[in-house]
């Protein structure tokens, strides 16, 4: 059930050509990030992260966040 893999068994059976397979996997990619933003949207806790700049300070800000409300909820911070 992973990404591609329906796609690339049609090409290998003869289904489809390489181009046509790597155009399904294309679209079907595409339509199951917008489900996930769909769901993901319903989400009331769902915490968003500006991912712009160096990765380090992604990396903190998502550690912190994650050491203030998820450390605290488990009982460990």
């Amino acid at each position: 059930k992973a990404l591609g893999y329906r796609e690339m068994a049609a090409h290998l059976r003869g289904e489809c050509d390489l181009p046509a397979a790597q155009e399904a996997m294309i679209r079907s990619t595409l339509q199951y990030a917008k489900r996930q933003m769909t769901w993901f949207r319903k989400e009331q806790d769902v915490r968003w992260f500006d991912l712009e700049g160096p990765a380090s300070a992604s990396a903190r800000r998502i550690g912190d966040y994650v050491a203030e409300h998820v450390g605290s909820a488990s009982g460990r911070g």
